[in-house]
């Protein structure tokens, strides 16, 4: 017999809520719940006093965050582990597009992820190849921030689609770290950093850890029985 979701469960908690907590709970996506009604309740408190952008338990965070598809893994009252990176020289520095993995896309050679995702932001072939051939990934950033270049116009529109392309060649090119990257499990990858708060957390947790995200969808997409990840499928 299967468990009731949550939102089965919360379903009489909301005949007397108001209208902003029902908008609220309606990011819950349905997972099983192990808890009593009476932490239920808690759970669903903590929901609406936080609020989605609130600093909130990671069952929370997966439970409103709708672009989380595997909540059903996030169980109330267990720790969810954590990985952090920033550094590519730190332990799990391998996960930072400043590591030093070469990646190859359309018959060119980038040297780390960095060096062709700050490329990608000029649609001039002669900048493109300048920071191809910057001597690293600080150096091909200076220039991909110089803002005295011209940016591509669609950037913001862009600029993960261009990240996914390098994650993807990145970790289908390395089999070690694609090994590494499924043996993490369920934890929650972190760019950590108070340098970024697009990318990384903000250092505060606050941030969107867009990078972690793309990291974690990828996971699941290499989880997939039937996903076939090709060294040119990026």
């Amino acid at each position: 017999m299967m468990k009731p979701t949550i939102n089965e469960t919360i379903l009489e908690y909301l005949k007397t809520a108001s209208s902003s907590q029902i908008a609220c709970t309606q990011r819950l996506k349905c997972v099983e719940f192990d808890g009593s009604p009476e932490e239920l309740v808690e759970l669903f408190q903590e929901i609406y006093d936080s609020g989605i952008n609130g600093t909130i338990s990671p069952f929370v965070a997966a439970a409103i965050n709708p672009m989380c598809t595997n909540t059903d893994k996030y169980k109330y009252g267990e720790e969810q582990m954590q990985i952090k990176f920033y550094k590519s020289g730190d332990e799990h520095g391998y996960y930072s597009n400043f590591g030093r993995f070469p990646i190859t896309i359309d018959d060119v050679v980038w040297p780390t992820n960095e060096h062709y995702y700050q490329a990608m932001k000029f649609l001039d072939p002669e900048l493109q190849e300048r920071v191809r051939r910057a001597y690293g990934p600080g150096a091909a950033a200076h220039i991909g921030r110089d803002t005295s270049l011209p940016l591509r116009a669609d950037w913001e529109l862009m600029k993960e689609h261009f990240m996914r392309i390098a994650l993807r060649a990145k970790f289908a090119q390395h089999p070690e770290l694609r090994e590494a990257l499924l043996d993490s499990g369920d934890a929650t990858l972190i760019e950590h950093t108070e340098n970024d708060s697009y990318w990384g957390d903000g250092g505060t947790g606050k941030g969107k850890n867009r990078l972690g995200v793309l990291l974690m969808e990828l996971r699941t997409e290499l989880n997939e029985p039937d996903y076939e990840m090709d060294v040119e499928d990026v």
